[in-house]
């Protein structure tokens, strides 16, 4: 077991915590959840309880087994890609293989558990999000969900401007009612983000507020979109 890994007797303890909270779903993400051996095993004593499971993964270490034995589970996979194409997305996930996890969001996709894919709008890819909704079409996803960047240590280096956060959304917003994938912000867009949203706002008349605890769903000119409200 690496260092800092819940055990499998843990591991069973906190899934019986879960379990008392009686929660509508439950996420599983990392690191890369996949690397635990007992994964398999530990989504199988959820979903006795019936929980509904969504797996968040960067697609590597989906196999034809792996992916059999989650739809049997009836897991969810949202499969994170930082980048629309080769180069970019490997320069953003080193040591990646950015063929190799399309084909793997593929084969979800015809299994029926590709849930969306996940992309964290940054400086180095944020001229390909149109190209990113494009390529969610073409692998049979059904959503994107555009993550805002978390503090790490080249974080000011690839945060957005208010600016840059306002015209990433005005894209997002044309480019999904052209395709009509469904798309979804999660959390805030640090530094201003909130007034790319509220530009959308009032591009498709809607009535804003901001509330990080309150996410529903509504229509963009046809396009059914998931929106995140939260304090500015």
């Amino acid at each position: 077991m690496s260092r800092g890994e819940l055990s499998r007797e843990r591991a069973e303890a906190l899934i019986k915590e879960i379990v008392a909270l009686k929660p509508a779903w439950v996420i599983l993400e990392g690191g890369e959840p996949l690397l635990k051996e007992d994964l398999i095993t530990l989504i199988g004593l959820l979903k006795q309880h019936h929980l509904k499971t969504y797996l968040i993964t960067n697609g590597l270490l989906l196999t034809p087994e792996k992916i059999a034995l989650l739809k049997k589970l009836d897991v969810r996979i949202m499969l994170s890609i930082d980048g629309a194409h080769q180069k970019t997305y490997e320069s953003i996930r080193q040591g990646s293989d950015f063929y190799k996890v399309v084909a793997a969001a593929k084969a979800c996709a015809r299994q029926g558990i590709l849930e969306a894919l996940n992309f964290t709008i940054l400086k180095s890819n944020q001229a390909e999000i149109a190209d990113i909704i494009h390529l969610a079409q073409s692998i049979g996803a059904p959503k994107i969900n555009f993550i805002g960047l978390k503090p790490c240590h080249n974080y000011r280096d690839e945060l957005l401007t208010s600016a840059e956060y306002k015209e990433a959304i005005k894209t997002v917003c044309r480019v999904a009612h052209e395709t009509g994938i469904e798309f979804f912000f999660d959390e805030p867009f640090f530094l201003g983000g909130s007034q790319g949203m509220g530009t959308c706002c009032k591009i498709a008349n809607w009535k804003c507020r901001y509330c990080c605890s309150i996410r529903h769903r509504m229509r963009f000119r046809g396009v059914l979109v998931h929106r995140a409200r939260w304090y500015s």
